[in-house]
Formats: structure tokens, sequence, C-alpha cells
């Protein structure tokens, strides 16, 4: 009943518009949840603010109006068509309704994914800046290691000069003193 109430307002806006004449115009159509009949002649502009439109030539209008002119007399084929249709609408109604469904729960679950990797990702951050700073110290340490097996390395030098230098003179001893041994055995 609805929709024949409907159509019978769009029968009638459409018989209507062709007795109010115009001059080149510009129209602009913005709702899209409503049916409007335009009347439109040469020259005339109608800029939709919507992505779905209907342009209906004189022969297709007629052909509407009779099938619409049936269905107000009872026809029963037109009838069971219209009730065809209203039921498809209401299917397709009902599978968007069911698609929203499903998106918000995949939306939700993608938001609920989201949080957790920017979760993760903080911990993540905080791990590598603790282990940047576990590393810096370490590579501190290391530089003290490294500095003192230098200063080690540079004593035992020494010391082995020193002792170089004790072997040569004990030896020169040694020998000062076995020269002297010998001339005086001699």
């Amino acid at each position: 009943m609805k929709i024949s109430r409907l159509l019978a307002a769009v029968l009638f806006v459409l018989l209507a518009m062709p007795m109010i004449t115009r001059a080149q115009q510009v129209q602009t159509a913005t709702d899209s949840l409503s049916l409007r009949a335009y009347l439109l002649s040469r020259g005339d502009t109608l800029t939709l603010g919507y992505d779905t439109a209907y342009l209906l030539n004189k022969r297709i209008f007629k052909l509407y109006s009779d099938n619409y002119q049936k269905v107000l007399k009872g026809n029963l084929a037109s009838q069971r068509i219209i009730e065809a249709y209203d039921s498809l609408a209401t299917l397709q109604d009902s599978m968007l309704k069911r698609k929203d469904f499903y998106y918000a729960q995949l939306k939700n679950s993608f938001d609920g994914l989201q949080g957790a990797t920017d979760v993760f990702i903080k911990k993540t951050d905080a791990n590598l800046a603790g282990l940047n700073q576990s590393l810096a110290t370490a590579n501190q340490h290391l530089q003290n290691v490294q500095t003192s097996l230098d200063a080690s390395l540079e004593k035992l030098k020494t010391q082995n000069k020193q002792k170089v230098k004790l072997a040569i003179g004990g030896f020169a001893i040694g020998i000062a003193l076995t020269s002297l041994i010998f001339l005086v055995a001699n």
C-alpha cells in the first residue's frame, strides 16, 4: 500500500509537471531518498548531488504509467510483480544489514588488532631502548678492559726490557768475573 501511494504521488507529479513552462534553468537534485520528478526541456541543466538518477522519456513514462494504472485497477499479475519486488527489496535490505553487522565485527577486530599492535610496538621500543643502554654499558666496559690490557701490556714490555737488561748485565758481570778469575789463575 505504501508503494502504491508513493507511485500515485510520483505519477501525479509527473503528469502535472508539463503544465508548468520554464525557460533554460539550472536545478540541483540533492535528495536521493525520495522520488521527485523534474520537468526539464532542451537547454535546462540538472545537477545531481547523489550517485543514481532515473531519466524517463515520454514512451517509457507511458509504459510505467500504464502499469501503475493496472495495479490500481487490481491487475493480479502486476500486483505479484510489485510484491516480488518488495520481497526482493526486503531481502536486499536484510543482506545489507547482515553485511553491515559483519563489517562492524571485522572493524572491531581490526581496531583491537591495531591496539594490540600499538602496545606491542611500545613494549618493543622500550625493550630496544633498554638493550641499547645495555650495549652502551657493555661497550664502555670493553673499552675499560682494552685500556687495562694496553696498560698491562706496556708494563710487561717494560718488565721484559728490565729482565733483558738484568740478564745482559748478569751475563756481562759473569764474563767479567770469569775473565778476572782466569787472569788471576794464570
